[in-house]
C-alpha cells in the first residue's frame, strides 16, 4: 500500500475566511484564475480577495476560463500575466479554473517548456496552487492532475506531483442554489471518481472504503437535494467531491472517463454526465464476465437497483446519436489509452465500440 496526498483541505462554512492565514504565501501576487460568473456570483472570489487584502497581497484576475480548457486558453492565461511574476496561483470555480490553474502554475514556473514537456515530466516545478471549488464533483481540488483539450480537440489528463493544491478552501455555501444540471452533472463526476476507482485494478482495501463512503455521499445527499437544498446536503456533496477526489489522487480513473472524453469534445455533453453514461453499462459487462463489486450491492442491494435509482434521476435524457465514424475513432482511441490497462476486464477495441453503441440514441 502506498499512501501520498500532500492537500490540507479545509471543508466548511466560510473556509476561506475562518483559515485566513493559510491562504498565505512567499512573495506579492497571485493569479486568480477562474470564469466569469460563478466565482463572482457565489461571493468567493470577494471572500478571496478581502483575505489577500489582509495580507497586503496584490492579484491579477484571469477570469475567461470555459469548460474543458485547451491549450490556446493556457497560453492565453500565460500571455495575460506577461512579465509579471505571480508567486501564486488560486484557482476559484469549478474543474476547468481549478485544472486551468495547475497548468498555468507549471508553465509559469518553466517559462521555456512546451505543453508536451507538461505531459511528460510530472516532477516540473510549478507555482504554489491554491483551490476554492464552487461545485462539488471534480474533485481537483485534491489531486495532481489537471485535464487539457489538445489542438486536435482530445482531452487528455497531465500529471504533475507539485500541483496537488497547497490547501483547498472547500465552502458548500458556494454551492447552494447551483442549478439542477450543474448539481447533477458535478455529482455524478464525484460518485464516478469513486466507483472507477474502487474498479481499479490497482485498489487496496483501504481506497476501496473511502470510495464507498464517498459513494454513499453523494447517493444520499443528491437524490434529496432536487427537492430542498439546504447547506447540510450540500456539504455531502462537498464530501463526496473531495473524498473522490482523494480516492483518484491514488488510482486514477478507468475505462468509462476514457470513453466519455469523446462525447464531451465532440457532442458537448458535460464532462460528469459523459462519464457516467458509461458506469453501469462497464459495470454490466463486468458483472458478466463475473467480476462483481461489494460496493454496489452495500451501497443500493443490486446493480438493477442503481441502474433504476439514476434512471429516476433521468440520466438518460443526455444520451445523443453518436455517429459511425465517431464510434470508430473513439473505440481506436480509448483502446490505446492507459485506462483500459486499469481497468479488470480484458476490454477489447470490439468491447469498446459495442458499449458507444449501448449509450448512443
Amino acid at each position: 500500500m502506498q499512501i501520498f496526498n500532500p492537500v490540507k483541505a479545509i471543508l466548511e462554512k466560510d473556509a476561506v475566511k475562518n483559515h485566513k492565514s493559510l491562504m498565505n504565501f512567499s512573495g506579492k501576487c497571485a493569479l486568480i484564475v477562474t470564469g466569469r460568473n460563478s466565482a463572482k456570483k457565489t461571493g468567493a472570489l470577494y471572500d478571496v480577495l478581502d483575505v489577500l487584502k489582509e495580507h497586503g497581497k496584490e492579484w491579477i484576475i484571469f477570469d475567461e476560463v470555459t469548460e474543458n480548457p485547451g491549450f490556446d486558453l493556457i497560453t492565453k492565461g500565460l500571455d495575460f500575466l506577461g512579465s509579471k511574476k505571480a508567486d501564486a496561483v488560486i484557482g476559484i470555480g469549478g474543474g476547468s479554473p481549478i485544472d486551468a490553474s495547475k497548468a498555468i502554475s507549471v508553465l509559469h514556473a518553466n517559462r521555456n517548456s512546451s505543453f508536451e514537456d507538461i505531459y511528460k515530466n510530472p516532477n516540473l516545478e510549478a507555482v504554489p496552487v491554491f483551490a476554492v471549488p464552487t461545485t462539488s464533483g471534480t474533485g481537483s481540488e485534491m489531486t495532481q492532475y489537471s485535464v487539457l483539450t489538445n489542438k486536435d480537440n482530445v482531452k487528455s489528463g497531465f500529471t504533475n506531483f507539485n500541483t496537488f493544491p497547497k490547501v483547498s478552501f472547500v465552502d458548500p455555501k458556494y454551492t447552494l442554489d447551483m442549478p439542477w444540471n450543474i448539481t447533477l452533472s458535478t455529482a455524478v463526476d464525484a460518485f464516478s471518481h469513486s466507483a472507477e476507482g474502487y474498479m481499479c485494478i490497482s485498489a487496496d482495501s483501504y481506497i476501496k472504503n473511502i470510495a464507498e463512503n464517498s459513494m454513499k455521499a453523494v447517493k444520499e445527499n443528491l437524490e434529496n437535494i432536487k427537492n430542498k437544498d439546504s447547506l447540510e446536503l450540500r456539504t455531502g456533496l462537498s464530501f463526496g467531491s473531495m473524498t473522490a477526489g482523494y480516492v483518484i489522487s491514488h488510482t486514477g480513473t478507468v475505462l468509462p472517463h476514457s470513453l466519455g472524453y469523446g462525447l464531451t469534445s465532440e457532442y458537448g455533453i458535460k464532462h460528469g454526465l459523459a462519464t457516467f453514461l458509461f458506469i453501469i453499462p462497464v459495470l454490466k459487462r463486468l458483472y458478466d464476465k463475473n467480476i462483481k463489486f461489494d460496493f454496489v450491492n452495500n451501497i443500493f442491494g443490486s446493480l438493477k437497483n442503481m441502474e433504476n435509482y439514476f434512471d429516476k434521476l433521468e440520466i438518460n435524457d443526455y444520451r445523443v446519436k453518436i455517429s459511425d465514424e465517431h464510434i470508430d475513432l473513439f473505440s481506436e482511441r480509448v483502446s490505446k489509452s492507459g485506462h483500459v490497462l486499469k481497468t479488470p476486464g480484458n476490454f477489447t477495441k470490439k468491447d469498446i465500440e459495442e458499449l458507444y453503441l449501448e449509450v448512443s440514441l
